[in-house]
């Protein structure tokens, strides 16, 4: 419980709708520490098969866990504010760049999450300025 706290802590404080890259960079160091107390230390109590709450809340820990080091490296490649993506860094949305859907997947040896992008197919609605 104390690293599902400890990762929601950093996300909040890092990676919230406002973000920056060092802070973003803070919340994936954080989130390496954590990926490793969890890999080598997290034990399930409960070793029945049915109705297993603990191991049910080990595994979405995990994916957690998955999920908020995606989003922070994703955010740190993506050097411009796009949606609730908003860098205080880089302001300034920037089509010609990052017109793009970002994407994360693991390595072969499962060792490492590589961030890449893939082309946006645009259909019905071109891109424009939001105001609100």
């Amino acid at each position: 419980e104390v690293l599902r706290e400890e990762m929601a802590d950093t996300m909040y404080t890092n990676c919230g709708v406002f973000r920056q890259g060092s802070e973003m960079e803070t919340a994936r160091d954080d989130i390496a520490k954590l990926r490793a107390q969890f890999d080598d230390g997290v034990t399930v109590q409960d070793k029945g098969d049915t109705f297993n709450t603990d191991l049910t809340y080990a595994l979405e820990v995990g994916s957690m866990l998955e999920m908020a080091d995606v989003l922070a490296r994703c955010g740190i490649e993506r050097t411009e504010s796009r949606g609730a993506h908003m860098r205080l860094d880089f302001p300034e949305r920037d089509d010609e760049k990052w017109l793009c859907h970002s994407l994360a997947t693991r390595t072969s040896d499962d060792a490492e999450i590589k961030v890449s992008t893939h082309p946006v197919t645009i259909t019905t609605y071109q891109p424009a300025l939001r105001s609100y």
